[in-house]
């Protein structure tokens, strides 16, 4: 069997990044129901759940969601004070939740990574991100590796099932 990798989510692929739009809505407990234009924009409001003053979660989750693109968002969300530790512990959950409710929300997209077929999913990336990525051939590749957890699931239940939290 041969394996094939997309090795940069761009073109073709840019529906893979977080930076794509792709509108995602949660029902937060203390919030109430929020709206994402992408990804990213979920993922760095996710950070509020490890800010270290908490009286300020609102005006940071408006803040992020007032974004108007992607990298602002996630400017705002390096700003952020939080406790990096409880942020270590739990941002591949919510990188996780932020790519089961892209899919789960957007069913338009579900054809389109399966389409991916086999292909390891990879987030390559310039800016030194080897975390979430991979630069050079170096990295975790957590994005990548969780698209492809993503598809699997779509791949053995069936796209037209819709995946419930």
């Amino acid at each position: 069997m041969v394996t094939y990798v997309i090795p940069r989510f761009e073109g073709d692929y840019h529906f893979l990044s977080n930076f794509a739009p792709s509108v995602i809505q949660i029902d937060t407990k203390n919030v109430g129901v929020l709206t994402f234009p992408t990804g990213e924009h979920m993922f760095q409001s996710l950070k509020y759940k490890a800010m270290t003053d908490e009286s300020k979660r609102l005006d940071y989750l408006e803040s992020v969601n007032a974004s108007p693109a992607p990298d602002w968002a996630k400017k705002r969300g390096r700003a952020v004070k939080i406790d990096i530790v409880k942020w270590e512990s739990i941002r591949i959950e919510m990188m996780r939740q932020t790519v089961w409710e892209k899919f789960k929300q957007n069913q338009n997209l579900v054809p389109r990574l399966l389409d991916t077929d086999s292909a390891m999913l990879v987030e390559g990336n310039t800016w030194g991100d080897t975390f979430w990525g991979r630069v050079d051939g170096r990295g975790y590749n957590l994005l990548g590796s969780i698209l492809m957890e993503v598809r699997g699931f779509y791949r053995w239940n069936g796209a037209s099932q819709k995946w419930s939290s």
